[in-house]
């Protein structure tokens, strides 16, 4: 079995060439060790579409994003519809859609399962043309995301400690954002702190808990109801509780589509925790099956 392994030649700058040298040298061997032909490559995000297909015409049985989240939605984004299985080597500091997926953050076991060949049909999510496999939003969570990496970069705290005080700061302004929200044939406006779709459902979104399920064709739409700080110590404690969708801070709802209008023409979005500025309106849909991944086979061992 040939597959691609493709990593994010921005990632891990710290580690010097030689040490990036001795990694994938160090993958090559557990694939090898699982029968597999590796080849890994260094790609960035704008070459990313020729280098699939240039795999796919070569053969290629998979591609591999080996990273984290951002890496992963990268590599999947090109081979959605496609029918080339995506194979994923947990390698970021955000794995969040490889443990839905049940596939551990062990490398030896993760080329496993890619190993494997088991793949299943999951959905993805869509936001005006971008993909996205966990969760979308806008009004304060993106804002927050720029406020950490300040905090992260000035201030050099961790990146837990630096969400923890960005949010703070965020809310602390009470930002609000007008917005005209329709699915399912209604139509309602909303000023809210914040908007967040999910790719299928969360339990819990503040903990933002393991969904029970990747392939049910739906979006989970939460809209904050209220603003300021103490809108945000309840619903802190709604998430500890584990009663989100039941807060009086929230409204939730399951669709398979729907536009979101801000008042603003163009606003920073976060996709899959990358903040990008898109145009009015957002429309927002559910893929569903359209991405195949390889992933435990669920026998008994």
């Amino acid at each position: 079995m040939k597959v691609l392994v493709i990593v994010n030649p921005k990632a891990g700058n710290a580690a010097g060439e030689e040490a990036k040298g001795e990694r994938e040298r160090h993958w090559k061997e557990l694939f090898h060790a699982k029968g597999l032909e590796a080849e890994i490559a260094r790609v960035p995000r704008e070459g990313l579409a020729a280098r699939v297909k240039h795999a796919a015409e070569q053969g290629v049985e998979a591609v591999v994003a080996a990273g984290g989240d951002g890496t992963v939605n990268a590599v999947a984004s090109h081979l959605v519809s496609t029918g080339l299985p995506l194979g994923i080597l947990p390698n970021g500091t955000r794995n969040h859609f490889a443990k839905d997926a049940g596939i551990l953050q062990d490398l030896e076991a993760a080329v496993a399962v890619i190993a494997g060949r088991f793949a299943r049909s999951f959905d993805v999510g869509e936001v005006n043309g971008r993909i996205f496999l966990n969760n979308s939003s806008l009004g304060a969570y993106p804002e927050a995301v720029e406020e950490r990496e300040r905090e992260q970069q000035q201030r050099r705290r961790g990146r837990s400690t630096a969400m923890f005080f960005a949010l703070l700061r965020v809310f602390s302004l009470r930002p609000l954002l007008r917005v005209r929200i329709t699915h399912d044939g209604q139509s309602y406006t909303r000023r809210t702190p914040f908007v967040f779709v999910g790719n299928n459902e969360y339990g819990n979104l503040m903990k933002q808990d393991k969904r029970t399920r990747l392939d049910a064709g739906r979006l989970c739409l939460f809209t904050a109801k209220s603003t300021g700080l103490l809108c945000l110590l309840r619903l802190i404690r709604d998430a500890v509780l584990n009663r989100l969708a039941k807060s009086r801070d929230f409204e939730y709802q399951l669709v398979q589509e729907v536009k979101i209008e801000p008042h603003r023409r163009a606003l920073k979005v976060s996709v899959d925790g990358d903040v990008v500025d898109l145009d009015r309106p957002l429309h927002y849909r559910s893929l569903p099956g359209t991405l195949r991944v390889l992933v435990p086979d669920g026998k008994p061992k």
